[in-house]
Formats: structure tokens, sequence, C-alpha cells
């Protein structure tokens, strides 16, 4: 059965994500390390044919053991940084992830970052004992999030990955200071269409992925043909309040939609 978690995010977006299952780790998990074992055979198969050709130029002695002991050393780094390099650039996705359809994200909905990424990935060594993932299969089972102890250790989970309009996302109440002062300039929603509610809707809902650089700045394209329409005229601040300002205009329509839904009907 297929098992969701409900995140509030701090931008008070009430998003669901259903959690990836055994099958679809293991197929991921069985990928990365069909890759990290080409690179691994790629490194050993470079190094021997550069050792061969010093070695029929004598440039080095005992070239065989001491290249023996370098390959070892970049098999080993190779091993470890490939899931942290590839999850941190990914945006929590190592090349198995991506062609599963998974992502890793932080607990509370935050992308993954290079804390959490280490000690995931360190304490995979305690997951795949006694072989074959023993360990980590069991947490997998008894956890109610799917996580194993890597996970557990990093305070990260791994959901799967969809596209922006089948993430399911609610509106709750206002905290955020930000939010909550460009909520009072709103004046009406009136001239939003639809569409642009889509938009802004798909936008808050993949928030927790992005870059906040990066999505501020799109934040700030997307406001630009709307805030006229909502009434604010004035100049913003800081580029990071676009994001503000669409966060109180869903809420402010979330508000709308609420209070239509509580009015009593009226009787003649």
């Amino acid at each position: 059965m297929s098992r969701f978690i409900q995140i509030v995010t701090p931008e008070n977006i009430e998003i669901e994500y259903e959690l990836a299952g055994i099958g679809s780790r293991f197929t991921a998990a069985l990928i990365d390390h069909l890759l990290i074992l080409l690179a691994i055979l790629l490194i050993w198969s470079v190094g021997y044919t550069a050792v061969l050709l010093q070695m029929s130029a004598n440039v080095f002695g005992d070239a065989p053991l001491w290249t023996q002991a370098v390959l070892t050393i970049l098999s080993f780094i190779t091993t470890v940084t490939y899931p942290i390099v590839f999850e941190l650039r990914g945006n929590g996705q190592t090349p198995g992830k991506k062609i599963s359809g998974l992502r890793v994200i932080r607990d509370g909905g935050y992308p993954i970052d290079l804390q959490s990424s280490i000690v995931r990935n360190i304490v995979r060594i305690a997951d795949i004992m006694p072989g074959a993932y023993g360990v980590g299969l069991i947490s997998l089972f008894f956890n109610s999030q799917n996580k194993r102890l890597g996970d557990i250790a990093a305070g990260t989970v791994v959901i799967k990955d969809r596209a922006s309009g089948d993430v399911l996302t609610t509106f709750v109440q206002p905290n955020n200071p930000a939010a909550e002062t460009y909520l009072s300039y709103i004046q009406s929603l009136d001239g939003i269409t639809q569409s642009q509610f889509d938009l802004i809707r798909k936008f808050l809902a993949r928030l927790p992925m992005m870059d906040i650089e990066d999505a501020a700045i799109l934040a700030q394209n997307i406001c630009f043909p709307i805030l006229p329409l909502v009434g604010i005229r004035f100049q913003v601040s800081h580029p990071h309040h676009y994001i503000d300002i669409l966060q109180a205009i869903m809420l402010k329509q979330s508000m709308l939609e609420q209070s239509v839904d509580q009015a009593e009907p009226i009787v003649d």
C-alpha cells in the first residue's frame, strides 16, 4: 500500500508526499551501484593502461603495487562521494533515483544539504550489513516513514518525485509576518485568472525543492503582471518578498473560499 506524509513548509503550505516504497528504492540503489561499479572499472582500466605504458619506458620502479594502492583509494573515494555529489547537484536525486522517480528531502520538506547527505550515506555502511541491505530493509519495514538507518540519522526521507500539478497541497493560516503584511495590501483577487492561480499554486508546491535565490527570481517574474491586479503598486523592498506576496495571494484565496463554505444559506 502507498503511504503518504503531510509536511507544513516554512511558507505555510501543507504538502502531501508519497513515500518511496522498497521496490523503487531497491531499483534506484541497483542502478546507482552498477554505475559506481562501471566507474571503478574505468578507473582501474585507465590506471593499469597508464602504468603499462610507463613501465615500458622504465619510468616507475614498483609501479604495480603503488598503483594498486592509489587505485584502491580512488575507488573508495568514488564509492563514498558518488551519492553525495549527485544528491547535492541533483537536488536529492542520484541517477538511480532520477530514473526511478525518487527524491531525497529533509524532514520538514527542506532540500537536502551537505551535512544530511554525508550522514545518510556514511551510515549506509551499517544499512548494508550483513549484506544486501539487511539492516536497512528491516528498518524500512518497521519505520512509519520508510526510513533506513541513514535516513533516521540524517533526518531525511525518500519520496516519489511527481510533477508540480500532482503534488497535493492545502494552505494553512499564515504565521509568516511578511506574508501577513502583504496580505493586508491585497485589495482584490478578481483580476487574477485561473491559469495564474494554477501557476502560483504550482510554484508554491515546488518551493521546498528550489534554491531560494532561483525561487525569488521566478516569483518576481510571476508577480510582475499580477501585482497591479491585486492593488500592490509600490516597490517591493527585497526579491525574496515576491515569494511572500504569492503566498499571501493564495492565503487570501483560501480565506475567501473558507468564508464562502462556512456562510449559512439565506432562507426566504
